[in-house]
């Protein structure tokens, strides 16, 4: 018995290590499917005060304003107040995708928008403030304030 419960003790930081991956990439036939987890903060804080950040994936093509093949948007997720989030999505595709991950937030007080590529360089945190390029609109819902 104690030797199941020192077994038990020994797994626990490993499952958990393999639960946090911020990438994983998993393909069947022609359908390709990416899995993202990261956290999000704004001044090295949780999300608190500030109008909701929105994370998108997307499949990249020919851009967002082709007229042919376009970028297809897969997901769009809000983050929660502690910044984590986890998005996941695939599409069917002839040839290879290039996945995409777009985050549109408020920190620093401009609404901003920037994306990195959701591959293997994915990192498990990004600072937000005043990171990215203007956006048009921000979502007018907020956070809570901080307790």
């Amino acid at each position: 018995m104690l030797r199941m419960v020192v077994l038990f003790a020994l797994l626990i930081p490993v499952v958990s290590a393999v639960e946090e991956k911020p990438f994983e990439y998993r393909h069947k036939g022609m359908y390709r499917e990416v899995h993202v987890r990261s956290r999000l903060t704004c001044d090295n804080k949780d999300l608190h005060g500030i109008p909701i950040v929105t994370v998108r994936l997307w499949e990249r093509d020919l851009g967002t304003n082709a007229f042919i093949d376009s970028d297809d948007l897969v997901k769009v997720v809000e983050v929660p107040v502690n910044g984590k989030f986890y998005i996941a999505g695939g599409e069917h595709e002839m040839g290879g995708v290039n996945f995409y991950i777009q985050i549109i937030h408020k920190c620093g007080g401009t609404c901003r928008e920037f994306t990195f590529n959701a591959g293997r360089s994915v990192k498990t945190e990004y600072e937000l403030k005043n990171r990215g390029s203007k956006y048009r609109q921000c979502p007018k819902k907020m956070y809570p304030k901080a307790p």
